[in-house]
Parts: structure tokens; sequence; C-alpha cells
């Protein structure tokens, strides 16, 4: 398993962890081209939530708002204060829109409030259960993905977060291939994606899918991903580096 610069010159793990983290935010040195670079105020406090556990409705919208997209970094940092996208502007009074719909934002911030405490529970003892207990018809719009972050903050941190460009980021480092300078479309890496939560796989996502990624996880950096958000941040930003090949999930 090996690491790579942007030049695709081999580092050590502590490098790669440490400058492709740093890259995640704004006031990153820029070295990979194109990203949507993250508010360090708003990175803690989402960090601040999920070490110290869903509270309040608006905790569940700050959490959506950050996996989808809908917070204006930049914004946000000058001004200190979580700034939405023109469709999530009423998020923290639990009202937003996704693809021209209404998003049940409400109905879902409700049903976990309501219920955190046998939530974080079944989410550390039974991930899979989780996931079907919060998999419901009428939450429209939340993919695979979002159900998986829900997991992800309702653990503390027990299972992570899923995302392409960090699956891609691990593929990569397990294959042992580096970036290419001047690729404009990055080198191709196979990766594994989330099923839809309507397919019949769903049901195994965690005896599948995400014990892959997890197992990746642990190969490359033990079990400290569980407590080093830089280690999900270097991931994401390194991603970015590559473009993606899906293949199958099959064991």
């Amino acid at each position: 398993m090996k690491f790579f610069d942007v030049k695709g010159k081999e580092i050590c793990l502590e490098k790669f962890v440490n400058d492709y983290s740093k890259d995640y935010f704004l006031s990153g040195k820029g070295l990979v081209p194109g990203l949507r670079r993250s508010s360090a105020y708003v990175e803690k406090v989402i960090t601040d939530i999920l070490d110290k556990g869903i509270k309040t409705e608006p905790d569940v919208a700050r959490i959506l708002a950050w996996k989808i997209g809908k917070i204006r970094h930049k914004e946000s940092e000058d001004n200190k204060k979580f700034i939405y996208a023109s469709d999530w502007v009423n998020a923290e009074q639990l009202s937003a829109t996704r693809y021209s719909r209404p998003f049940p934002l409400d109905t879902i911030a409700h049903d976990i409030t309501s219920e955190i405490t046998g939530l974080e529970k079944i989410a550390k003892e039974d991930p899979q259960g989780l996931l079907n207990t919060i998999n419901k018809p009428e939450y429209r719009g939340m993919g695979s993905v979002y159900l998986v972050t829900l997991l992800y903050f309702l653990s503390k941190a027990e299972y992570p977060i899923f995302d392409q460009f960090a699956m891609k980021a691990l593929s990569a480092i397990k294959g042992n291939t580096a970036p290419k300078v001047g690729e404009k479309v990055g080198v191709e890496v196979e990766f594994i994606d989330l099923p839809d939560k309507q397919s019949k796989r769903f049901s195994n996502i965690m005896e599948n899918e995400m014990a892959i990624y997890i197992g990746m996880l642990d190969e490359i950096f033990g079990d400290k991903w569980k407590t080093d958000r830089d280690i999900d941040r270097a991931l994401w930003v390194y991603g970015h580096l590559f473009t993606g090949n899906k293949k199958s999930a099959c064991r």
C-alpha cells in the first residue's frame, strides 16, 4: 500500500494524512484543483455534533446539509454561522427542497431526535438494524449514502461515513496507484458504490459494501479512522485525483 503526493512522488502515511487533510479546508494550499473546500467553523460544529451526539432537530438539519452539499462554506466561514444554499435557506426551521420537490427534513429531524436514545443504542449494537429502521418510504430524497451518514453520527463514528471519493482513494492506495501530473480526468481506479436503498441488497449493506469499505479502512489505518477525522478529510481530497470504474461488491 503506497501513498503519493500530487506529483506522483511516494510519501509516508503521516504526510499523506497531514497534507491532504489540510487541503480539505478553505485555508488549504490548493494541492488538488477544483475542490469545494470547507469552512473550518462549519467543520468544528459538525465534529462537535459527532462527539457530543445529536441533541436538537437543527443538528440533524446541519448534518444533512453538510453531507448533501447545501452549505455556503466561504460565507459561513466569514460570518461564523451556517449559511445555506437558497433551497435550504430555512433548513434550521426544518424546511428544505431537493430537486425542486419538498424534502421531508422536518419529519426526519423529528423522528431522529424523538427516538435518539434508542437509535444510538441500535446504531452501536446492530448497524444494519439501524439502517433498516431509518430506511422509510416517506424519507424522499434520502439515499443510501445519507442513511449511512446518520448511522455514522448515531454510532458516534463506530461505523464510518461513506463517500465515493474516499472509496476511490482507498482503492488507489491499496492498488499502489499514483496520480498523474497534468492528467485532466484523473487515473481510473475500480471502486464499490452503495446499492439503492430500495434494492434488496440494501438489507445486507453492512455485510457487503460497508464491510468491504470498513475492511479497507482497517487494513490501511487500523482503528485510528474512528477517532481521527483528518483521515476521512484526506481521503476525500485524494479521491478527487482519480476517476472511478464501479465494480460488484460480491465477496
